[in-house]
């Protein structure tokens, strides 16, 4: 069982990030989940709110398809 709590390194490498991608995102998206600061050194995140975040954004992805494209017959 996975704990409910995750470092940055285990969530950059759970949802194939580098950890720099990971920060960057906590700096510039405003939807992704906010760190548990325990201190000035100890940042951890509820996996289950990264879960649902990276959920969302496989969600939300469009492949450009002959009917988008409007290159279709």
């Amino acid at each position: 069982m996975d704990p409910e709590l995750i470092r940055p390194a285990a969530a950059a490498t759970r949802y194939s990030l580098s950890r720099r991608t990971l920060g960057r995102r906590m700096k510039d998206d405003p939807t992704f989940p906010r760190p548990i600061r325990l201190g000035s050194r100890v940042v951890l995140f509820k996996r289950s709110e990264l879960d649902a975040y990276f959920e969302g954004k496989r969600g939300t992805v469009t492949t450009v398809t002959e009917e988008t494209s409007g290159h279709g017959s």
